[in-house]
């Protein structure tokens, strides 16, 4: 039994690392937490010097600690996913700009004849149309990519500095837009706004599946 109590033991500890990251969020149950890691070394300690506690002090320390580590995951992912919803929120009027963007932008497509700019605005559309869909339902991977993969900044410079003929203007105007530069303003700040937020919404969704794992592994006994 003392060789599976170690195992155990030293499973639970390892964690503290991994859990760190929660801390920040729920500062009294990680001091709580840290203090049965704080008892569960010392038992590590014992056995190792072959003076183990007693088996039942040492199965309900590491009961204790699994019910700190629970606890401190649980009340963290509460904070941690108050957070997301409220990130998740403040990017509401940017899917609203987005999609007024990419409307006129799909129309201005018509427009153009010239073949490069078409290009370009198409690739263009198609980034936006991602941020769009992260801006509507934000997820781990989906922020991993708006953060990682090709930024939109090049593109809206490729794809809307060149815009100017009279029928793009016209198009334009149809859809709210009074000028290229207000469109290009608009699709600036959206885009902006949509990357802060992907970049803060990837620790915290991971975060929260973090403390996902290890709310859900059960405590000892």
């Amino acid at each position: 039994m003392t060789d599976q109590l170690r195992e155990i033991s030293q499973a639970e500890v390892a964690a503290e690392g991994h859990l760190q990251g929660l801390g920040s969020y729920a500062e009294p149950d990680w001091q709580a937490f840290m203090q049965w890691i704080r008892v569960v070394h010392d038992y590590l300690a014992l056995a190792d010097a072959g003076e183990p506690p007693p088996e039942d002090v040492w199965r309900d320390g590491l009961h204790q600690l699994g019910e700190a580590r629970r606890q401190l995951a649980n009340n963290a992912d509460v904070v941690i996913r108050q957070h997301i919803e409220a990130r998740t929120a403040g990017l509401a009027g940017a899917q609203h700009d987005l999609t007024a963007v990419i409307a006129a932008l799909e129309d201005v497509q018509g427009a153009i004849h010239d073949a490069e700019e078409a290009e370009h605005l198409s690739h263009l559309v198609l980034k936006l149309k991602d941020l769009a869909e992260f801006a509507h339902e934000p997820s781990l991977g989906h922020a991993w990519h708006v953060v990682h993969g090709e930024k939109a900044d090049s593109l809206i410079e490729q794809g809307i500095g060149n815009l100017g003929q009279y029928q793009v203007l016209t198009t334009l105007a149809a859809h709210g837009f009074a000028s290229v530069e207000e469109l290009h303003r608009r699709v600036a700040t959206a885009n902006a706004q949509v990357t802060e937020a992907a970049q803060a919404l990837h620790y915290e969704l991971q975060m929260h599946d973090e403390a996902r794992k290890y709310a859900e592994w059960p405590a000892f006994g």
